[in-house]
């Protein structure tokens, strides 16, 4: 078990990540079929419900960082307040223990 298939309870509905290897130098060639990449497309292939995904709202800034690329979202479509509209003023979702 990862620690991503913990029960719903654990985590956020959605769960920011950085991953430091998705972007390698001209001599690694990071792509889709090695490395985090692999390892994020077989998370999402072994879970219907649960998924890991770019992150596109840096994608609009003027000024773009290398980091940009590297941030997904883990969603849990299970997750009870996955649906759960969070206010513009207060964007904190408070994690029930």
């Amino acid at each position: 078990m990862t620690v991503l298939d913990a029960p719903s309870g654990h985590f956020l509905p959605r769960v920011f990540h950085y991953f430091d290897d998705i972007i390698g130098s001209d001599l690694v060639l990071q792509n889709e079929y090695v490395g985090q990449r692999r390892a994020i497309a077989e998370f999402n292939e072994a879970h219907k419900l649960k998924k890991i995904a770019e992150c596109y709202q840096f994608y609009h800034r003027k000024t773009r960082k290398k980091w940009h690329r590297q941030i997904f979202v883990f969603h849990d479509f299970l997750h009870p307040q996955y649906n759960q509209f969070i206010e513009t003023d207060n964007q904190q979702l408070p994690l029930d223990r």
